[in-house]
């Protein structure tokens, strides 16, 4: 070799055999066909706020709470409308599990007042042909309340049953 060569990039010269380098970038500055990370057009990495470095979070970095986040980590949506799947069992559930959020804790409350009410109504008329009806407005009842605590859950607006809603939000609100 002779003594004109010069590394792409740099100035200093190539690692020797054995020795050890840091990353500093994906690939080669010069060649045009890598980027350092933060030179990617990347909507998620360019819009990463200052305490981020290329998309992973800082050491240390300290979450600041919102009125989304929620205990079991679960996205907002999914937890209010999994309250009414189960009826009072998973309200039940995530009353005792979810201490964080009050959109949750609601429909939890709904979820086990409204359903605790039809399992009462149930065992009055359990050998009825009434009995069979009820089954079936339950079923629609659940995917109607679970429809709703999905598809409100961005603007956090609590689709309240008479009566019932009215009971569940003055009990979170209480807490």
């Amino acid at each position: 070799m002779s003594d004109s060569y010069q590394p792409l990039g740099d100035s200093a010269q190539p690692p020797q055999y054995g020795e050890t380098v840091p990353q500093t970038s994906y690939y080669d500055k010069e060649v045009g066909f890598g980027a350092q990370p933060d030179q990617f057009n990347d909507p998620v990495l360019s819009s990463a706020p200052d305490d981020l470095e290329a998309g992973a979070p800082a050491v240390g970095a300290q979450r600041s709470e919102s009125r989304f986040d929620t205990t079991l980590g679960l996205p907002l949506g999914a937890e209010a409308a999994l309250c009414y799947i189960f009826g009072c069992l998973t309200g039940a559930f995530f009353l005792i599990c979810e201490r964080k959020n009050d959109y949750v804790r609601f429909h939890a409350w709904q979820s086990c007042i409204t359903f605790g009410i039809m399992l009462l109504i149930h065992l009055i008329f359990i050998w009825s042909i009434f009995s069979l009806i009820l089954i079936a407005f339950d079923l629609m009842l659940i995917i109607f309340l679970m429809y709703m605590a999905h598809a409100h859950a961005d603007a956090l607006h609590r689709f309240k049953i008479p009566l019932i809603g009215a009971l569940a939000e003055k009990w979170v609100d209480e807490e």
